[in-house]
């Protein structure tokens, strides 16, 4: 299992989490409120991936 794969899971349980206790009886207020979790992620964001610099190695500061 992958970092993604833990982070997709969460997700997934978190959405079913979500659901039990989110009733909207509008229906153009649950489409757009499901649009707008499921194709646009706005509950979750994309992960943000991203590299440290690589810092020159200096004298240890262990005696």
């Amino acid at each position: 299992m992958t970092i993604f794969d833990l982070r997709n899971t969460l997700i997934g349980n978190s959405a079913t989490y979500i659901q039990s206790f989110i009733k909207i009886h509008d229906t153009t207020m649950r489409l757009f409120v499901d649009h707008e979790r499921f194709q646009h992620g706005v509950l979750w964001p994309e992960p943000l991936i991203q590299f440290n610099p690589l810092f020159a190695q200096g004298q240890t500061i262990m005696r």
